[in-house]
């Protein structure tokens, strides 16, 4: 079992060892390292500067990382570095875990790694991570960085389905937890609520008159801001039953909020216009 710990001005030998170790590889490769990594000055620095962790194995530091703060949404993984002993055990994964649940706040998260270090951009791709570009830290070598970026999806699907379980449950209160004050709400033939309360007042005034039996997501696309969803409705209204099938284009603003809500809808049963026919839809 892993243990993170900030480290100890005590703890700067061993840092220094480990990474020796762990950049080995990259010495011979590109004839680099980490500028000062190799100094014991380096690293009592980076522990005064704070958030630099040591992780710990069966109580030896079996490696480090430290972070940077770029701003109060967006840290920066500097210098991680596991004793290659420890290679290929999945301590990488378990340090990004603990990093990202630390730090959940976090939004936005960046690193570099070596562009023949095949093995580091796998990883790193594997938990997210997309190259966003590369540069020569070093104008006296050859070695190119790759610049990596993860930026953390807002919690909205989780929005959208709570207000299509809304429906089913007929919970007007979710209504005021998932849109803004300002939210404009468009159905597919043609119907527009301008703000929450007509959002409110045609929620109210449709479950006088109908239910809803099943609202079914079937495909979901989140993205930073966004998400588009394919879905099965069923509802009776007025006595008569209905289904059909449909896509909602969903925005959110920066409070995680539907801003925005377009429906469109195909009916069921779909049919083959030119079944047995010549002509279409004869």
């Amino acid at each position: 079992m892993l243990f993170f710990d900030e480290c100890l001005e005590s703890d700067a030998s061993i840092l220094k060892d480990i990474a020796l170790r762990a950049f080995e590889e990259d010495r011979i490769k590109y004839g680099a390292i980490p500028p000062n990594i190799d100094t014991l000055e380096w690293h009592i620095s980076k522990v005064r500067d704070g958030m630099y962790y040591k992780i710990i194995r069966d109580d030896k530091i079996i490696g480090a990382f430290k972070l940077y703060e770029i701003d109060k949404e967006h840290f920066r993984l500097g210098a991680i570095f596991i004793d290659p002993e420890y290679h290929n055990e999945g301590v990488g994964s378990e340090a990004l875990e603990f990093i990202e649940k630390e730090y959940s706040n976090i939004k936005k998260w960046s690193l570099d790694t070596p562009y023949k270090n095949f093995r580091n951009q796998y990883f790193y791709e594997k938990h997210g991570y997309v190259k966003i570009g590369e540069y020569k830290p070093l104008e006296n070598n050859s070695m190119i960085l790759f610049e990596y970026n993860k930026e953390k999806k807002k919690d909205i699907e989780k929005v959208v389905r709570k207000y299509f379980k809304s429906w089913i449950d007929r919970d007007e209160c979710v209504l005021r937890e998932v849109f803004a004050e300002e939210a404009i709400y468009i159905e597919s033939y043609g119907p527009v609520y301008n703000g929450l309360k007509e959002i409110q007042k045609w929620f109210r005034d449709w479950n006088k008159r109908g239910k809803v039996i099943a609202w079914d997501i079937k495909n979901i696309v989140v993205t930073e801001n966004t998400v588009i969803c394919e879905w099965y409705f069923k509802n009776e209204f007025d006595g008569k039953v209905d289904d059909f099938n449909g896509v909602s284009w969903i925005n959110f603003d920066k409070f995680n909020k539907i801003i925005q809500l377009k429906e469109f809808a195909a009916t069921i049963p779909n049919y083959l216009p030119y079944r047995n026919k010549e002509v279409y839809n004869e």
